[in-house]
């Protein structure tokens, strides 16, 4: 489980469409205010914090998102307040194809678009754990990550612009246990070649054709 200190008495909180913003409102001081104010903070399915926000008004009692996750209703005393979200969008554009990003409930994760706008064509990727998208050129490149969380495997998969991988490279970053120990300070400090193969030998990379 993830355990979230949202650092404020908490009233409501609401997942969004597809589980990967949840939104909290409650109260709390904020360090610019001398007194309790009514806040809504969003985070991701990790704990990871994206935003706070504050809300005006007395009391906030109720948040809910609507069907497509892009706005937001306040119950703030007598009144609703709407808010629009804007997400941050992964996208990039290359040899007349748009590259964009988008998920959905129903697929185990990232759906990846190549959108050709001159023949009005689309093709779909599917990448499970999609980190981020990049163009130059002739080519896009996908970076992603294992399925196996028990290893940190990492990969860049070069797609041309009808989603089709062409090339693709693969590093493995291993983490290993520091040793400790315990050296006599003199003048001439012994074991110091030793302790320093250790931290070299700290961080591996790997890089697998």
């Amino acid at each position: 489980p993830v355990l979230i200190d949202t650092g404020m008495t908490a009233v409501c909180c609401s997942w969004n469409h597809n589980g990967s913003v949840i939104a909290v409102t409650g109260i709390m001081q904020l360090s610019s205010d001398s007194k309790d104010s009514n806040v809504i903070q969003f985070f991701t399915p990790f704990g990871e914090h994206l935003r706070t926000l504050k809300i005006p008004g007395r009391e906030v009692s109720c948040c809910v998102w609507d069907g497509s996750s892009l706005r937001l209703a306040l119950a703030v005393n007598s009144h609703i307040f709407f808010a629009n979200i804007r997400p941050h969008y992964r996208w990039t554009y290359f040899e007349h194809t748009v590259v964009y990003c988008y998920n959905r409930p129903d697929k185990y994760g990232t759906i990846v678009s190549f959108w050709d706008i001159n023949n009005n064509e689309c093709y779909n990727k599917l990448v499970k754990y999609l980190l981020g998208i990049a163009s130059f050129g002739e080519h896009c490149v996908l970076a992603t990550k294992s399925d196996d969380s028990s290893t940190s495997q990492f990969a860049l998969i070069l797609c041309n612009a009808i989603s089709t991988p062409v090339d693709s490279k693969y590093s493995l970053i291993c983490s290993r246990q520091r040793k400790e120990r315990l050296y006599h300070i003199d003048d001439s400090p012994s074991g110091i070649a030793e302790v320093i193969q250790d931290l070299d030998r700290s961080y591996e990379v790997r890089f697998l054709n």
